[in-house]
């Protein structure tokens, strides 16, 4: 759980959306 793990999800649910 870091800064990596926060901006991977950011960027996946920018794509899911």
């Amino acid at each position: 759980a870091g800064l990596k793990e926060l901006r991977f999800r950011t960027i996946v649910a920018m794509m899911s959306s």
